[in-house]
Order: structure tokens, then sequence, then C-alpha cells
């Protein structure tokens, strides 16, 4: 069975996993943590990371996972859960975990990058410049002031940044692909490919093979955009007849929550970050696809403006 509370007006303010450790006898603050993953919390419906403060008059909901039959619980990430790959006095770039969402979206369950930045940066007024689909992992990049995020939105459109992912997809790419078709995003849920090309390069989508496995026909390959639409490398990689492995809406396979797709590389003036996935399967061809990023500058080296 689980329990409803109303937050009271001597409760303001509580971080949620105190909140619950006031409520629930017997349990402390670290066993509370301990079992964010095994119930389900929410906070007027929604899911809540431990760290959220509650107000007077918000129902908080405690339902062990057991009880849930229809909708599998998520494991909220906490700030230690997001790490900081690199950061200068103008950006940071985030490592953003499969299954999170980049920003957060009403009536949607789980917690966002957006959500924990403020105990990642507090006192700082961090703007979100990239945003991944929730199966997707790798870098998001936040500005920490305006002039920053003013100055990447030109950069943007001047395609001076350079953003490169790592996937695996289905079949052999034998050779390097542009493909420069327009999307439709009007639709909500699934993005289409047009047949007319997009006018702007800064919106083609670059493919380079790097390994390809012939026992399971799968390619892993490097992927080079500038100014990105929402799933445009998963709709042009589908496109071209080679969707991302295990993503159900553009390709096959059973939903797991996560696709061979990875946000590896930022570039940008001043600033410059990468980060391989952890893809045990293909361990032996990540190594190897380092050559792909020889020219690229290293993590450590965010040169200064």
């Amino acid at each position: 069975m689980g329990s409803v509370w109303t937050v009271t007006s001597d409760e303001q303010g509580l971080r949620l996993d105190q909140f619950l450790v006031r409520r629930i006898s017997g349990m402390g603050r670290r066993g509370t943590r301990r079992s964010w993953e095994h119930v389900l919390v929410l906070v007027d419906g929604r899911r809540q990371r431990p760290g959220y403060r509650v107000q007077p008059g918000q129902r908080v909901t405690w339902e062990p996972r057991e009880n849930r039959t229809q909708e599998p619980v998520v494991k909220t990430p906490e700030p230690t859960d997001v790490t900081v790959a690199a950061q200068n006095d103008d950006f940071a770039a985030l490592v953003k975990p499969a299954g999170v969402h980049s920003e957060a979206i009403a009536d949607r369950g789980g917690t966002s990058i957006e959500a924990v930045l403020p105990d990642l940066f507090p006192g700082k007024q961090v703007v979100l410049l990239n945003r991944l689909d929730r199966p997707v992992s790798g870098l998001v990049l936040a500005a920490l002031n305006q002039d920053a995020a003013d100055s990447y939105a030109a950069w943007q459109d001047q395609g001076i940044v350079r953003k490169h992912y790592l996937a695996v997809v289905s079949g052999q790419v034998a050779e390097t692909m542009e493909i420069r078709l327009a999307l439709d995003t009007a639709r909500r849920r699934k993005v289409r490919v047009m047949t007319q090309e997009e006018p702007d390069a800064v919106r083609w989508t670059r493919v380079f093979p790097a390994s390809y496995r012939k026992a399971s026909d799968e390619t892993l390959v490097r992927v080079e955009i500038h100014k990105g639409r929402r799933h445009q490398i998963r709709a042009h990689l589908a496109a071209a007849g080679h969707p991302v492995k295990s993503d159900p809406q553009y390709g096959t396979g059973p939903d797991q929550g996560w696709i061979y797709l990875h946000h590896c590389s930022v570039i940008l003036p001043g600033f410059a970050v990468w980060n391989f996935p952890n893809w045990a399967d293909w361990e032996s061809e990540l190594a190897d696809a380092l050559a792909c990023f020889i020219n690229l500058p290293a993590p450590w080296q965010n040169l200064p403006r």
C-alpha cells in the first residue's frame, strides 16, 4: 500500500527526501534516498528528485514499485548523476544519461537536466544551448551567462559550432554520406523526412563510417551536424537506410529506453570537449574510433576566448 500526504505550512521548503523522513516512521534520509529506485514518489502527480523543495498544499504520493502494474518506475537522476565534462567562465558541458529529459516537460515523468542546473551551478542564470532526445546520451551544453548564450546562437547560425555524435546503425556504411533532406517537424511524435533539399547547409547531416561488423551487419559511424533539429540524426539515418540500433521509433526492435546514439563532441570558439559512450559490446571499435577525433582538441583544452 502506498501513502499520500499534504504538505503543511511548517514543512514549506523542505527537501522532498527530508519530508519523507518526517512522514515515514523508521525511514532515515539515507534509506529514503536508497529506496528511490524501488518506489514511485510524486508531487502533485509528477515525479520529482530527492532535492525538490516542497510547498504547502502540495500532495506527495509514496507508492512501492510493485503496486504499479502499468507504468514502470524510472530512476530519477540526482545532481551527482549528471556530471560536468568541461567548464570555463562562459560554458559548461554536461553528460546526460540516456533515459533522462534534457528539459522539464509538462505532464511528463522524470527529472531533467534543466531541473538539476540550480544544484550544479548555484546562483547562476544557466541557459541550455542544445537538447538531446530522451533515449540519447551524451553532451548537453549550457551557457553560464546571457552573453555566452547570444554568442552561441550567432555561431550556430554561421556554422561555426561543430557537434559530433557516435552511432551504431543497421547495414554497411561504406563511404561518407551528406544527407541534405529537409525535415517536417510539425508532427509531434515522429519527424517526417521530405523529398526536397534543405537550403540551409547548417541543417545538413554528415556521416563518416568508422567500423563495420559483418556478422551483425552494423556500422559504427561518426555523425557531424552544426545546428540540429528535433530527431534530425535519427530521421536522416533512417531515411538513408541505416536506422540507429535499438531505435524503435525510426527503426526496429523493442524499446529499451536508450539507443546507440551518443553526443560525444562539441567544438566552438574558446571551448572544446568530448565524451565517449559506455557501450561495452562495442568497446574495441570505440577505441579504434579515437582516430576519427585525432584532429579534435582534447577536452582539457578549453582555450581562452
